[in-house]
């Protein structure tokens, strides 16, 4: 299968790190090329069409630009995309599930992977975009380097973690972490670490500048983690599958959040592989668990062997070539 990449290179971008390694994955297994933002086949202002015949005029599928909206509905050639947050793109003018969906429809892709199946707290159908779009919605969850995280494994420095945004409308269980999370481990002697942000716009953001500047990004992040028994978190009013459920497995630590849409397709089982909590119960279960320390790490370990066997970079990129392979 030959597959022409149009997407932004993204090995040192915080937000899409992980499309990176995904991509470098598929072309283990296809014959691939590059030609978005940052690779040097690109060509500034070329059409889509017209970069499909310079550089790969036999190309089967083309992945399209991930935040560039482009007509192909009378596109020669098979084109797909891929989408995270289904609650709106705001940069494209769309502010609602409903009309994120159907632009992607109108515009004519032959494939719309999204990160995310379901969308919730909108007011809208969870399933509202498998309605619109139909076959052509496949689910793609996240996936990591299984060694990236890893690596840095060893004597936990950190009995806690915390880490990530906390705007209270959207992440209200995060937001109940951070408010009471020092009071409770200098009451209960536990080290931990926090960080809210990074000042930027994770899609923006470049890691090497952050990396730098102490950032919790890149290397810095991995090392974090490898530094920690436990990561805690929540998974936002949308109910997301985000990254960090996969960062946190990948690392090897036990993940304590609430459950994501479509936590039993990911083998998500509460005490077998993460635990789940609440704003009324994180802190009975931290307490439990870092004090029976020896259950806790069982988790963890569980945790990492879901990730290696379902959440890879490598399997994940044979899902992605199957569904092509099977799109008619």
């Amino acid at each position: 299968m030959n597959i022409l990449f149009l997407t932004e290179r993204s090995d040192n971008n915080v937000g899409v790190l992980n499309y990176h390694g995904l991509e470098m994955a598929v072309g283990e297994i296809a014959e691939c090329k590059w030609a978005g933002s940052g690779w040097t086949l690109h060509k500034n202002g070329e059409s889509v069409t017209d970069t499909v015949k310079r550089v790969m005029p036999d190309a089967d599928w083309v992945v399209c630009p991930r935040e560039t909206l482009i007509d192909v509905a009378h596109s020669s050639f098979k084109t797909c995309i891929m989408v995270t947050d289904l609650h709106g793109k705001w940069n494209w003018g769309l502010n609602t599930p409903m009309q994120f969906a159907e632009t992607l429809n109108k515009a004519g892709y032959d494939i719309i992977f999204s990160r995310y199946r379901e969308v919730h707290g909108c007011n809208c159908n969870p399933h509202l975009f498998q309605q619109v779009l139909g076959d052509k919605f496949k689910w793609l969850p996240w996936s990591m380097d299984k060694d990236y995280y890893y690596r840095f494994k060893g004597e936990p420095e950190y009995d806690v973690l915390f880490l990530g945004s906390v705007h209270p409308n959207i992440y209200p269980l995060r937001h109940s972490i951070i408010t009471n999370l020092a009071e409770f481990c200098q009451k209960n002697k536990f080290n931990f670490h926090t960080s809210t942000g990074i000042g930027v716009p994770v899609w923006e953001a470049k890691i090497d500048q952050l990396e730098k500047k102490g950032y919790p990004v890149g290397m810095n992040y991995a090392r974090l983690l490898g530094k920690s028994r436990v990561v805690i978190f929540g998974n936002s009013k949308f109910k997301y599958p985000l990254q960090k459920n996969f960062e946190v497995r990948a690392a090897g630590c036990l993940a304590m959040s609430n459950a994501p849409a479509g936590d039993e397709e990911l083998g998500f089982k509460d005490g077998v592989d993460y635990v789940n909590i609440d704003t009324q119960s994180w802190q009975a279960k931290l307490l439990y668990y870092l004090q029976n320390w020896d259950e806790g790490e069982k988790i963890a370990e569980r945790g990492r062997q879901l990730f290696l066997e379902r959440h890879t970079h490598e399997v994940r990129a044979r899902e992605l070539v199957e569904v092509l392979n099977n799109a008619d």
